[in-house]
């Protein structure tokens, strides 16, 4: 058995079958995000939509870049009115049900 006080190094460290799970998983959440974006610019660029309304909205998407900022408000306080589904259900139905009503 490997004693856990015992030093590693950060090679031996960072290809611990656990680590690469969750380093594969962070790089394939981040990835649809990083193409969906880098098309939508270009796409919007290709039908000549003006640069300053293709920053503008790279600039509205880039609150997810801030995400660690706003996310412990979602983790504390239901939706005001959806308090009585529940914490992750209130959010679930606030951003869900609109998403799919404009889809």
């Amino acid at each position: 058995m490997i004693d856990p006080a015992a030093p590693r190094s950060l090679a031996a460290t960072f290809l611990q079958p656990r680590v690469l799970v969750m380093a594969s998983l962070g790089f394939a959440s981040g990835l649809p995000y990083a193409v969906a974006n880098e098309t939508g610019t270009l796409l919007l660029a290709d039908l000549k939509v003006d640069r300053t309304a293709i920053g503008v909205i790279g600039a509205i998407s880039g609150i997810y870049a801030f995400k660690f900022l706003w996310s412990p408000l979602v983790d504390a306080r239901p939706v005001p009115g959806l308090g009585r589904f529940g914490l992750r259900r209130s959010w679930l139905l606030a951003t869900q049900l609109p998403m799919a009503i404009l889809i």
